[in-house]
């Protein structure tokens, strides 16, 4: 939430052109943070109903009209909107049981060049665990991963076996 928050203020910031204004040498951002702290405070969030600036002060950032948060309300629709992402991201997964001998590719964390490959591997695991996670062998070291980082890997010799079938 914060890093989105970072995305909007920069953006925001950067529709000042502050490198085309003359700026306060004393205070030089403080016109421009007031105003996109505002438009923050009183942008609409769907999830809470309302603006982050009624949330926090109990009344509506453009009019002089008291606002009463409905709590209850906005607890439930949180719960609903990570449960639909929840679901959205679930659907992308591979239904697969992993076993003790399974061989495994394990995800490259972060961004990756174009030209190299996005996973590593083939990797043996070694234990299954009931909590979405498993033990993976990788040469004299092992590793603790979650599954939502591995696939499952299947060589050549697995592929005819399985097209002669």
């Amino acid at each position: 939430m914060v890093e989105r928050i970072h995305l909007t203020l920069g953006n925001m910031l950067r529709t000042f052109e502050l490198d085309k204004q003359v700026l306060n040498p004393k205070d030089p951002f403080s016109m421009f943070l007031n105003s996109a702290a505002w438009a923050l405070r009183s942008t609409y969030h769907t999830v809470l109903n309302a603006t982050p600036g009624q949330i926090v002060f109990n009344r509506d950032m453009l009019l002089p009209i008291d606002f009463k948060a409905d709590w209850a309300h906005i607890i439930q629709r949180k719960k609903e909107q990570i449960q639909k992402d929840n679901l959205r991201e679930n659907n992308k997964r591979l239904a697969h049981t992993y076993k003790v001998g399974d061989k495994v590719l394990i995800t490259k964390p972060g961004k990756v060049s174009k030209m190299s490959p996005p996973r590593r591997g083939p990797y043996e695991i070694i234990s299954v665990y009931t909590n979405g996670t498993v033990r993976v062998r990788r040469g004299a070291v092992s590793s603790r991963i979650n599954i939502r980082r591995i696939t499952p890997y299947f060589s050549s010799t697995d592929r005819e076996a399985n097209d002669m079938r």
